[in-house]
């Protein structure tokens, strides 16, 4: 049996790879990305911001005809909120790959993303049903599932792996001839409550080229047990001086870790204090989640395992899916976890402005706002920028220490000496600005300028031309759908008559037949078209020009139809009853006696209709008592100044790997090329000028191309041999690792006879057959995939 061989040297002109980054380069946008190999087009991530401006989607739409297919690494709005506009409203047709959980909870973050948008605007950049367009093309797959692509894909194999950060986030490996092509963005090697941690330094060596990010370059996280015990004193002091805690924080991604984190605490403390999650989609999430362990810590598994108990089955978080479900929980102080982390939609927008000027209470960050939002801002006001590649300062001790009792206790809550100050307060201010609250040292709280929004009724005149308006559109569409129906039944009938006097239908008058029933009525055919004289009667025509004989087709399909919805192709068989709605229209049977179809129903059937009967009569019942129709609503906007004289906190749970292990993980997994995007211009720099230095001895190259500029880099040239039985059967293989390494020395020759794959085939050459030792010594070559060749006349030596 044959073995199939990717060799080096070459068999024609090598083919180049093209990289053309769209969005997200020097700087903390969304993503979005071309690869073009060998002709086949990926885009890399399709990411909006949550404006959904679409001139930011210019470069996007630009490339739209040439994609030929699109991998999806994560779940949130900034690596696939643009994909509903471009599968609704663009015609994106490309098929969409993406891990199952990726695929799930990334429809369900845009999901929520529509109706908060919808609430403080009148959105239709896409709607709900162009979110389900978009997802209904996605192929789902499993880590590490090999998905080999056809057509003008075919031999591009593409493999997601595990990256961290969210569920289901996948690096991306595209393998073409051997080589392969890395895409992995927003990592996290650390092991998290419900992740673990990602494959990428295990998985890939020495990779054709790598595309990776440089969003923690210059960032030293802390470590896990430390930050975590600071928020959760930061909460307990907050909750504990009688205030509310915002905790704003994204719809299906870190979400779930804070989840974990705080039901346990609250678990374990016995707390009374209510913990809340506020979104539309918030039941969904958990559900989902429930049932996707498979893909989280094994920890998680173990416990469902042993103790029978889902870890998402929580006793302590209430779901709240709006505001009106919020204000029927009790008064007093609570922890709020509301969506979106950029305060410029959703519930968290509006909470800010009810909770910040409240000194009680304490907005806490746990996500890098994103740029130019009103979060960016607050946390900037509050000295607590977060820019990508910034460490945030320490807090200085004197916002630290607050010398109340209260402070205490929840100092001894988290097993602190008393006294001692609670971490997490107020960051350094940047130079400049100065931080503090109103009566505090005199010093003054700073102030936000935000719009509000808010969905009002309808009212007075402006209610009269919206029902006019409505009333309008509905006799419009109802007249146009009568003049339809009017229009083919009376072409039905046109050709019915006509059939009739060339011969008679061999369906017409019978008992069941459209006419006997009454469902096509007699009408004069040149009341809907004219006779063209063709020979004989004529053709009959519609106005339209379209034969009538054609829409009597279409209508008699239509009236055959068992299932609402379906349409009968054209030449297909009539079903053996094809008129059996029709018995509705007969009241009597052939000897005049009334016909009552209830004696006619088996005794299950009758149940049921009984049922749907009171069904319909307590729907009446509801409607006649009251029951409020969809209510006519306007948006209503002003600006409003925000005193923010609550807590506002940053602690770092983005789920990104830091600078020192994101510089380690490159280091080992030494690409050959090396693109680098989504990071500010500053850690971009920085973290190629080390990779250069790092990886000089391997000859990497390192790239930081600008938003459009194109990066060429040649692909090595190769072709695939076959190895013949006589060649493996005079192999020596050497163990090396867990990889086997053989020196083999051959001929090119034509294929195998009856060899399905019909590639060429490497023959022994006469040296081999004699038994003779080439002696070729010993060559570095790096990883032991790696294949090279020196091609000579007629021949080649190979490493394998």
């Amino acid at each position: 049996m044959a073995a199939a061989a990717a060799t080096g040297g070459g068999s024609g002109p090598p083919t180049g790879v093209r990289f053309v980054p769209l969005l997200g380069v020097h700087g903390r946008g969304p993503l979005s990305y071309l690869l073009v190999l060998e002709g086949f087009t990926f885009l890399l991530d399709c990411g909006w911001n949550d404006a959904y401006d679409t001139q930011l989607l210019a470069p996007v739409l630009a490339s739209l005809p040439h994609i030929d297919a699109v991998l999806l690494s994560h779940s949130d709005p900034a690596h696939l909120g643009a994909l509903p506009y471009l599968v609704g409203r663009c015609g994106l047709a490309a098929p969409v790959y993406a891990t199952t959980p990726v695929h799930k909870m990334g429809q369900m973050a845009m999901y929520d993303q529509y109706l908060a948008q919808q609430a403080q605007s009148d959105f239709d950049v896409f709607n709900l049903d162009d979110v389900d367009a978009a997802f209904a093309r996605v192929t789902p797959l499993r880590y590490q599932q090999n998905m080999a692509l056809g057509g003008k894909g075919a031999g591009i194999m593409v493999t997601p792996f595990g990256a961290g950060h969210l569920l289901g986030g996948a690096v991306w490996r595209i393998r073409r001839n051997g080589e392969d092509y890395v895409y992995a963005v927003d990592c996290n090697h650390r092991k998290e409550r419900h992740l673990n941690g990602t494959v990428l330094e295990s998985a890939f060596q020495r990779p054709a080229l790598l595309i990776s990010d440089a969003w923690n370059a210059l960032r030293m996280a802390p470590e896990r047990p430390n930050k975590e015990q600071e928020l959760l004193a930061a909460i307990m002091a907050t909750l504990r001086g009688d205030g509310s805690v915002l905790l704003p924080i994204d719809t299906a991604g870190r979400l779930l870790e804070l989840v974990l984190l705080l039901e346990r605490h609250w678990s374990e403390h016995r707390l009374t204090y209510p913990l809340v999650l506020l979104s539309a989609m918030a039941y969904s999430t958990l559900e989902f989640a429930k049932s996707q362990l498979e893909w989280m810590n094994e920890a998680l598994v173990r416990q469902l395992g042993h103790a029978r108990d889902n870890p998402f089955s929580t006793r302590f978080l209430k779901l709240c899916g709006s505001r009106e479900e919020l204000a029927h929980l009790p008064h007093g102080p609570k922890l709020v976890l509301a969506s979106m982390p950029s305060l410029e939609a959703g519930h968290s927008r509006n909470l800010f402005a009810d909770w910040a000027e409240d000194p009680r209470n304490a907005i806490i960050f746990v996500m890098t706002a994103a740029e130019g939002t009103l979060g960016e801002r607050v946390q900037q006001l509050a000295g607590t920028s977060t820019e990508a590649g910034r460490a945030p300062p320490p807090p200085p001790l004197q916002q630290q220490q607050r010398p109340d009792d209260k402070q205490q206790l929840a100092a001894q809550a988290q097993g602190l000496p008393s006294g001692a100050p609670v971490p997490g307060g107020h960051a350094q201010q940047p130079a400049g600005q100065q931080q503090g609250r109103q009566g505090q040292e005199g010093q003054e709280a700073p102030r936000v300028q935000m719009v509000r929004y808010r969905r009002v009724p309808l009212e007075g005149r402006e209610l009269e031309k919206y029902l006019q308006a409505q009333a309008e559109a509905a006799a419009a569409a109802a007249a146009e759908a009568a003049a339809r129906d009017m229009e083919v039944e009376a072409a039905a009938a046109a050709a019915t008559a006509a059939a009739e006097v060339e011969g008679g239908s061999p369906r017409s008058g019978g008992l069941l037949s459209p006419r006997a029933s009454g469902a096509v009525p007699r009408i004069n055919s040149r009341s809907i078209g004219h006779l063209k004289s063709s020979g004989g009667l004529g053709e009959v025509v519609a106005a339209d020009g379209v034969p009538v004989e054609e829409l009597r087709e279409e209508a008699v399909a239509a009236a055959a139809c068992l299932v609402e919805g379906f349409e009968a192709p054209r030449g297909a068989v009539a079903p053996m009853f094809p008129f059996e709605d029709e018995w509705e229209h007969v009241a009597h049977d052939e000897y005049g006696a009334s016909l009552d179809y209830a004696d006619f129903d088996a005794p299950e059937a009758r149940g049921f209709k009984t049922m749907q009967s009171e069904l319909a009569d307590e729907a009446k019942a509801e409607d006649a008592g009251g029951m409020p129709p969809d209510i006519a609503t306007k948006v209503e906007s002003g600006n409003i100044t925000v005193t923010v004289r609550a807590r506002v906190l940053f602690f770092d749970f983005d789920g990104r790997s830091d600078g020192r292990s994101l510089r380690t993980m490159l280091a080992h997994v030494a690409p050959r090329q090396l693109i680098l995007v989504h990071g500010t211009t500053e850690a971009t720099a920085a973290l190629a000028d080390h990779m250069r230095r790092e990886l000089a001895g391997l000859l990497t190259e390192v790239h930081t191309p600008a938003a459009g500029e194109a990066v060429e880099l040649p692909a090595e040239a190769s072709f695939r041999l076959a190895l013949s039985d006589e060649l493996m059967a005079g192999i020596k293989l050497h163990r090396i690792g867990d990889n086997k390494l053989a020196w083999v020395e051959g001929l090119v020759g034509p294929p195998a006879e009856g060899s399905e794959s019909q590639l060429p085939q490497l023959l022994p050459s006469a040296a081999a057959a004699a038994g003779e030792d080439g002696g070729y010594g010993g060559v570095f070559i790096g990883d032991v995939r790696s294949v090279g060749a020196q091609a000579g006349t007629g021949g080649g030596r190979h490493c394998l």
